[in-house]
């Protein structure tokens, strides 16, 4: 068998193994799978390829010690690497499309998360609660507005009994120094 000859039957086989694969998970899963792995591999390359053009950019200067053009060597070397970006885009998106399979998992052991509630009266547990241990809704109301009403009436406006001192005046203790020197400096 000759080399093209073996090219097309990998080929073909190959595309008749995705044309199974099509038909199994229907047409329509697999372009939008298609189109995420596109997006998801372009997207982590593309952040790659722009770090690179960065530190490409920062060391070109250095090729004009060598009596070289820093543009032109920028240019061909930009080029170079985005061409690098696509062949790496493309392998690595038929590299996923080919390896990954899709495994329908059983209903039952599908995760479904519990019903969780916002309750404002307090910070326990960060405000959740499961809604099999939420209070009624004429009640949480009621305990809202109490929690409410008793923030207003413990905050009260702090009152100093000498001038506040500035980060340059002189301290307070008597040691001579600035107060951001001294006493401030924490």
């Amino acid at each position: 068998m000759s080399e093209s000859d073996f090219r097309d039957y990998v080929k073909t086989e190959a595309l008749n193994v995705y044309s199974l694969k099509e038909k199994k998970l229907g047409e329509k899963f697999l372009r939008d799978f298609e189109k995420y792995i596109l997006l998801r591999v372009v997207d982590e390359n593309w952040k790659d390829h722009l770090h690179e053009m960065d530190m490409l950019k920062e060391g070109i200067g250095l090729r004009a010690y060598g009596q070289k053009d820093p543009l032109m060597e920028y240019k061909q070397e930009a080029y170079h690497m985005f061409v690098d970006l696509l062949d790496n885009i493309n392998q690595k998106v038929l590299e996923m499309l080919w390896r990954t399979q899709i495994v329908e998992a059983p209903r039952e052991h599908r995760y479904a998360p519990p019903r969780l509630m916002l309750v404002h009266n307090d910070a326990t547990n960060l405000g959740y609660q499961s809604s099999d241990d939420a209070p009624a809704p004429q009640r949480e109301l009621s305990d809202i507005q109490k929690a409410g009403q008793q923030r207003s009436q413990k905050t009260q406006p702090i009152k100093r009994d000498m001038p506040k001192v500035g980060r340059n005046d002189p301290c307070p203790c008597g040691s001579g120094l600035k107060y951001k020197k001294c006493h401030g400096k924490t």
